[in-house]
């Protein structure tokens, strides 16, 4: 299937447990109409909503043939699976390609040996975050660990900055953060876990008093649609995490060496021109690709480290 006979086309199909979206077909072993598999670029998302999805990823897609067209790339599929353990079946039956997913998700295909990390992502103009717990401007709290014995409004279960990095540091404190809705007594060595949903639901806790502290992303301090200014002049950083990559790009660990090396060359420069730009432009706000050399190895390092942690209290 050429660029140009691109169909956009919602199968709406659930296969073992996958949303299928296809450009003009699957991707099977024969590939979309007119292309073996090998022929095909197949870039995954996931997402809940499929038809939501094609139209965001497809841009992209089409750009990835033309860059990959020296590698015999002619056409581009995209398939949505609903979460991370129906991507990694996509992974493993080689149904996928590449991915845009958050650090630990990641680092969760690496580990199982599905995917390899290749490049690291700028979203919204940055490639990385810090979790900041907050407090009150009139609270007694100094330091992390004096957090003990009280309550913390978090995000919810899947985010990363709202709710992983939060919990991890609290436990490197010496803290133990639990979910409950028991309002009876804190122990002083736990920090309960309240979940507030929207970061200017956490914020609106802390400064009426539901919580005594909440965790969000400095992306989100910054944000005066999240945190408001009436409330942020009531409140002030506790503590800050080191920074942390927001997003990588992961590639199947067994896709063609070649083709490998000229996807990364691909994407490293495909900020630099006009349709690459417009490519990206509605790519999940991905701006751009960067090697993990430097200051993106030491932050995917530290992903490491909390990934390791979290591994070992599974």
């Amino acid at each position: 299937m050429s660029i140009g006979r691109l169909r956009q086309r919602a199968l709406g199909l659930l296969v073992s447990g996958a949303f299928l979206l296809a450009c003009g077909g699957s991707a099977s072993a024969e590939g979309p109409s007119g292309c073996t598999r090998a022929q095909t670029i197949v870039v995954g998302k996931i997402a809940q909503k499929a038809s939501e999805a094609l139209p965001k990823v497809e841009p992209f897609g089409q750009r990835l043939v033309v860059e990959l067209a020296g590698q015999g790339i002619r056409c581009t599929d995209v398939l949505v699976a609903s979460d991370l353990s129906k991507m990694a079946e996509l992974f493993r039956s080689g149904r996928v390609d590449i991915l845009s997913e958050t650090v630990f998700s990641a680092l969760v295909l690496e580990r199982d040996g599905l995917a390899d990390l290749l490049l690291r992502e700028w979203k919204s103009g940055v490639p990385s975050y810090r979790s900041l717990f907050v407090v009150r401007s009139d609270s007694p709290f100094q330091q992390l660990k004096d957090l003990g014995g009280n309550r913390i409004a978090l995000e919810d279960r899947r985010s990363t900055s709202g709710y992983a990095v939060p919990v991890l540091l609290l436990r490197q404190f010496g803290l133990e953060p639990t979910i409950s809705s028991d309002a009876g007594k804190v122990e002083s060595s736990e920090v309960r876990i309240d979940f507030a949903g929207q970061e200017v639901n956490i914020v609106a806790w802390v400064v009426r008093r539901r919580a005594d502290a909440g965790a969000i992303s400095d992306a989100d301090w910054r944000n005066p649609q999240r945190v408001p200014d009436a409330f942020k002049a009531q409140l002030r950083i506790l503590h800050e995490s080191p920074p942390i990559i927001r997003s990588l790009l992961v590639v199947r660990r067994d896709i063609p060496a070649e083709l490998k090396v000229r996807l990364k060359e691909a994407l490293l420069r495909i900020h630099k021109s006009v349709e690459g730009i417009a490519a990206l432009k509605t790519y999940f706000g991905v701006e751009r690709f960067d090697a993990l050399e430097g200051e993106a190895r030491g932050e995917l390092d530290y992903a490491r480290e909390l990934f390791a942690q979290m591994r070992a209290e599974d």
